[in-house]
């Protein structure tokens, strides 16, 4: 099923600009995209250094308001492919008057467009689209590509969280990571 368009969707976000990273490029070719890079500075995004982490699919951003309220030494990165479904994240943000959230509207197949090497520590991916059929196993946020991606945007050290309530996802993920 198909979401309609929020009304009023341009006003909104222009609303609560502050609290999305603009992205302007046309070319729907992710391996073209990728060439040219427009690195985000996280200072001055946030005005700090602090450390930062990130969610895949962050949909009306519920977790990454609890993490952001909890760690307010964090920056939060919230990732989400469509401004129709963050519109209302970043409206609760501004209500919130979190500093330390900030949202991007790509795929995660665009990231390395975006994110610097090594620069988040925490990658979050819950209860992401299982894609039951095999033959979709590829836009799966846990198959060996994505992670091929998150490898390289991740610290040395970094970390991906996974949460799911289906098995078969469950178990496809554990065989990638191996």
């Amino acid at each position: 099923m198909r979401m309609r368009k929020k009304k009023n969707l341009d006003s909104r976000l222009e609303e609560c600009k502050e609290y999305l990273i603009e992205t302007n490029f046309e070319e729907r070719d992710y391996n073209k995209a990728i060439e040219e890079k427009e690195l985000l500075d996280y200072e001055a995004i946030f005005g700090n250094n602090n450390p930062v982490q990130m969610e895949i699919g962050c949909g009306k951003g519920q977790f990454i308001f609890e993490k952001a309220k909890l760690n307010p030494d964090i920056n939060f990165i919230a990732i989400e492919k469509t401004k129709n479904v963050i519109v209302q994240a970043m409206e609760k943000a501004k209500r919130e008057e979190l500093k330390n959230v900030r949202f991007l509207a790509i795929g995660a197949e665009y990231l390395e467009r975006f994110i610097p090497e090594n620069s988040v520590e925490l990658i979050y991916l819950n209860f992401s689209c299982p894609f039951p059929k095999e033959r979709y196993a590829r836009h799966r946020l846990t198959h060996s590509y994505f992670l091929d991606i998150y490898r390289r945007v991740l610290t040395e050290k970094g970390e991906i969280h996974q949460k799911t309530d289906n098995r078969d996802l469950f178990d496809f993920a554990v065989g990638e990571v191996e």
